[in-house]
């Protein structure tokens, strides 16, 4: 993955590519192909942060939690989605 940069699949299952993005080793993308079917292309994350313009260095793996414990704990802890952005969709 690391050498290609991207890779397409013509399956656009989520499970099918291996689990690649499910465990965090590559972004995916649906994309239309060429005769119009969907597929899902996967893009290594260096390749994907330089196509939506991230640039510059990233925040060290302690900094970046600690910014994240603060954008969680300013959520309301009604347990209300729908307040949080979600989709109004509630676990049962």
């Amino acid at each position: 993955m690391q050498r290609r940069f991207s890779t397409r699949t013509t399956s656009t299952s989520r499970r099918r590519p291996g689990g690649l993005e499910e465990r965090l080793l590559a972004a995916s993308t649906q994309v239309h192909t060429e005769d119009g079917a969907h597929a899902l292309e996967l893009s290594a994350w260096k390749r994907f942060a330089k196509d939506i313009g991230l640039l510059g260095r990233m925040p060290s793996a302690s900094d970046a939690r600690a910014q994240f414990e603060a954008v969680v704990a300013a959520l309301p802890s009604n347990g209300s989605a729908r307040s949080c952005g979600g989709n109004g969709l509630r676990k049962r």
